[in-house]
């Protein structure tokens, strides 16, 4: 019969792959058994003994990218059709912040996208992991990059450039809501004519 693996510890242990061996994502990922119905305390445990393990086996930009590497894809193609729409009726950055401004509220309510200084910002007031389900705070930000992943592969996918992630805040450090910055070429985006 084969070993149960945890959906979150089967994408932590395929992102850790990318940058390690085998032996080293099995170390982190799989060291301690998760099960699916985990309590919040268990879940927590986990997630705090794993993002220890992270911090000490690479440098903080290789965790973001590991960490980024493990979202989730439910949603991710709605996102992308979002992104592509407002793209696709904006000839400018301008444009575009208007059109999202206004599409993602109607999708998102209070947790749409803003686009500020050439940079798109998305706030969260509620956390959208359900692995944090029933926590309240976490010792450090590593578990939330996820989502920061999770929008920078849609920008990627519908901008065709690199997208740089910041966290500037979260719910799991006692801030009142999550928020993200994604920067972007927009020159590459929405050339000058």
């Amino acid at each position: 019969m084969a070993e149960y693996m945890h959906p979150e510890a089967a994408k932590l242990y395929s992102s850790i792959k990318k940058f390690a061996t085998e032996e080293k994502a099995r170390e982190i990922a799989l060291a301690r058994p998760l099960a699916p119905d985990a309590a919040p305390d268990v879940r927590k445990e986990w997630i705090e003994s794993v993002m220890a393990a992270l911090a000490s086996s690479f440098d903080d930009e290789t965790v973001w990218e590991i960490r980024m590497g493990c979202h989730c894809e439910v949603g991710l193609d709605a996102l992308v059709g979002l992104l592509e729409s407002c793209r696709d009726v904006s000839s400018s950055l301008e444009e575009f912040s208007e059109v999202l401004r206004t599409l993602s509220t109607e999708w998102f309510g209070d947790e749409h996208f803003e686009v500020r200084d050439g940079a798109v910002y998305k706030t969260l007031y509620s956390c959208p992991c359900p692995m944090l389900e029933g926590i309240e705070r976490l010792s450090g930000l590593e578990w939330c990059y996820c989502t920061g992943g999770y929008h920078k592969t849609a920008f990627e996918k519908v901008f065709n450039c690199r997208v740089k992630v910041e966290l500037l805040q979260s719910m799991m450090l006692g801030a009142e809501y999550c928020v993200y910055k994604f920067t972007l070429d927009w020159d590459k985006v929405f050339p000058a004519k």
